[in-house]
């Protein structure tokens, strides 16, 4: 009989596969898809820094829980200086179509999460200007900013002076557990094509309709194109805040 956490790691692969069929129904599948499982506790893909606050990376860390069943996640580290730090995965910049997914640690309590924002990051564009600051991204994230856990998505950019605008907010206790394995563990997914988001938790969708990208997009901070990563974050008291994900899937057309 097969052991427990490989039948968790097949349904995590099941569920990748069942969202590229389903993209693939869209005419979106066709493109190049980026992978990293931090199997054993390395990394696949080539991770860099595009931190606002300093020079983190996401970095694989051997665990035995890891929710996929192959000993390894990622872990991305802020040291608590605002307004959080990212870090993105070097594969080919997306535009207007993408589809990005990833096993997120986002636990219901524990005092030690509060303030915390961890999840992934996208339309991440470094190279827009020398100064990386001028670029914004948007964030899906693990929100432990007002007590129990919630998912939130954000546009965070200078043109709004790097106060994050919330787009939508969704309290965990009412959304889909996890199918199998451990319950702190989602996945959270995000699908663009033709410049609307639509945003996934466990499978199920979460906004009830698209959510247009161009509507926080300025010319000051003309966020069209970017790449796909990870957030950590920390608002209140200057903390550490500690994003771990596992079984990042990234894809462009």
């Amino acid at each position: 009989m097969p052991r427990p956490q490989h039948q968790l790691a097949a349904a995590v692969a099941l569920s990748g596969a069942l969202l590229w069929g389903q993209l693939a129904a869209h005419g979106e599948a066709a493109g190049q898809q980026y992978r990293d499982a931090f199997a054993g506790g390395e990394t696949e893909l080539t991770w860099r820094p595009y931190s606002l606050s300093g020079d983190s990376v996401v970095e694989a860390r051997t665990v035995e829980s890891a929710p996929d069943g192959d000993g390894g996640i990622g872990v991305l580290r802020d040291e608590g200086s605002a307004p959080g730090t990212v870090s993105y995965a070097e594969t080919q910049k997306a535009d207007d179509s993408f589809a990005l997914g990833a096993q997120v640690y986002c636990p219901r309590g524990g005092d030690e999460r509060d303030g915390m924002l961890t999840g992934l990051a996208f339309f991440i564009d470094p190279g827009r200007s020398p100064d990386p600051e001028e670029g914004g991204f948007y964030r899906l994230v693990c929100d432990h900013r007002f007590g129990d856990a919630a998912f939130s998505i954000a546009y965070v950019g200078p043109n709004i002076g790097r106060q994050p605008l919330e787009l939508e907010r969704w309290p965990l206790i009412e959304q889909p557990m996890p199918a199998n394995g451990d319950p702190d563990w989602h996945r959270l997914e995000v699908r663009l094509d033709q410049g609307l988001i639509e945003v996934y938790l466990n499978g199920a969708k979460l906004n009830e309709r698209p959510l247009p990208a161009e509507r926080v997009i300025t010319d000051i901070a003309n966020v069209d194109a970017g790449y796909a990563g990870v957030y950590a974050g920390h608002i209140g008291e200057a903390s550490a805040a500690e994003a771990r994900i596992d079984n990042f899937v990234y894809r462009v057309p």
